[in-house]
């Protein structure tokens, strides 16, 4: 996800208020403003600007290197803000432009960043983005400033005109995103904000254009439900979403694939499950595993469908039942 907007907005406020265990990478170096606050919950805290020492949280984070004092892993890895990381990188390529210029004897006026800069400059932000994009962590989230979009006169070519407001990062970062908000406070000083990218069947509930009063937290958690936040799990919502709906807990329903059972390798895996569960405790009086009574434990903690993905928590919520039965 990327939220963006000018200063004072609630991009940060808007992360550690609504996502579950938070892990904030503060390259503005103003994340302490928020610490102490009773309405925002605990969360862990980086400050760096140096990106090879994010891509190493970012790498640690997938590797579940992080947690908090109870134990509880990262579910939310958030990026505050990408701006400041993509003006340190074009400084940095302007520096040697200016320096390339001063060679040629010219003046640091004169300077131009050629194409090569412009590409020294994203590569290691190309590779912050591939690492974020690929992280296991249930929600990944980056702020951006705003900026203004300019483009020529087309009647004064020496003039140029502004066009539109835009985040404030590498060109082409929302194409990486599958949400986006724009923050804001509208003409009578309230905020809102604005749904500029959605994908997927969060769509139906977010549409682009749409402006809302309050954040829409409710809605993204809710559409998230199935993903487990843990390292080294799949958390592809889309993948999840087909899965589960080959494998229902319940065999003697209908697949809700249209088709009238359940495929071999999901029925494999749902057995392995209620074998598993068998071991637990969970028998009947012939010794087999007592699927009813599974089933019922499970939609009582909130579980509908069966995937691989999820049978580690299904299985401590089974346990966890026994254990409080006993």
């Amino acid at each position: 996800m990327l939220f963006w907007g000018d200063t004072g907005t609630r991009k940060t406020e808007a992360i550690l208020r609504h996502f579950p265990d938070v892990l904030l990478i503060d390259t503005e170096g103003n994340a302490e403003q928020c610490t102490g606050m009773p309405e925002i919950p605990e969360f862990l805290l980086a400050k760096t600007k140096d990106l090879d020492e994010i891509i190493r949280i970012v790498d640690d984070v997938s590797a579940g290197k992080y947690s908090f004092s109870d134990g509880r892993p990262v579910q939310t890895l958030a990026l505050d803000s990408i701006s400041v990381l993509w003006t340190i990188r074009k400084d940095t390529r302007a520096l040697v432009a200016e320096q390339r210029s001063a060679r040629y004897g010219k003046s640091p006026e004169e300077a131009t960043m050629t194409q090569l800069d412009w590409t020294m400059a994203k590569r290691p932000l190309v590779r912050l983005n591939t690492r974020l994009a690929n992280c296991p962590i249930k929600y990944v989230i980056y702020t951006a400033r705003l900026q203004d979009k300019y483009r020529e006169d087309p009647k004064a070519r020496d003039k140029i005109i502004k066009i539109g407001e835009v985040p404030e990062a590498i060109k082409g970062l929302e194409y990486d995103m599958n949400f986006v908000l724009r923050m804001r406070h509208n003409d009578e000083g309230a905020w809102e904000c604005e749904v500029t990218k959605v994908q997927g069947a969060l769509g139906k509930h977010l549409p682009k254009g749409k402006v809302l009063k309050t954040f829409p937290s409710k809605t993204i958690l809710q559409y998230t439900g199935d993903l487990t936040g843990e390292a080294g799990v799949d958390q592809d919502e889309t993948k999840l979403a087909e899965a589960g709906a080959r494998r229902e807990m319940s065999p003697e329903q209908p697949a809700p694939n249209g088709a009238g059972s359940i495929p071999p390798q999901a029925r494999a895996e749902l057995d392995a499950f209620y074998a598993k569960a068998l071991d637990i405790g969970y028998a009947t009086a012939s010794g087999e595993a007592d699927r009813p009574r599974i089933n019922a434990v499970l939609r009582s903690k909130g579980f509908r469908t069966f995937t691989v993905e999820k049978e580690r928590q299904m299985l401590a919520a089974l346990q966890q039942a026994a254990r409080g039965e006993h």
